[in-house]
């Protein structure tokens, strides 16, 4: 074994370590991979998100400055993970933003045809304030849709 090791080649393996590890992650998060004792992992979709959006941040933060081989596997990690979300997601009913009325409790009225319809972030007297009604309080966390 050579007493010296290139700083180049172990930030190579260190790098793409790093992507197999938040790539597992999302993985046992949408359920792909059982858990430790062997047991289905139970699905996280806001936990795999957070997974992909650290390797998009990854991915823009280090944009210049990978070989073609690191630029490569991140990019296909990214795609496959992104549609794995998309499926898992469709597959728990939250499609994005056009299935978030179907995630509203039924107990709720629907609002008359002839009411004004209020934007999520808008008050009623336009001001901008936050609005509290059913639409606003049932948004999902994060912002990005992958499959889109």
């Amino acid at each position: 074994m050579p007493d010296h090791v290139d700083p180049g080649d172990a930030n190579k393996a260190l790098f793409m370590n790093l992507v197999f590890m938040l790539s597992s992650s999302a993985l046992q998060q949408l359920g792909h991979m059982p858990g430790p004792d062997g047991s289905p992992a139970e699905v996280n979709l806001e936990g795999a998100q957070v997974s992909i959006d650290m390797l998009d941040m990854l991915k823009a933060k280090t944009s210049g400055n990978l070989d073609a081989a690191e630029t490569s596997m991140l990019e296909e990690t990214l795609s496959s993970l992104q549609m794995a979300y998309f499926q898992a997601a469709q597959g728990a009913g939250e499609g994005g933003p056009e299935s978030a009325a179907a995630r509203q409790p039924a107990a709720e009225e629907p609002a008359p045809e002839n009411a004004p319809r209020q934007t999520p972030g808008a008050s009623a007297d336009g001001e901008g304030a936050p609005a509290t009604d059913a639409a606003t309080r049932h948004e999902p966390r994060f912002h990005k849709s992958y499959g889109g």
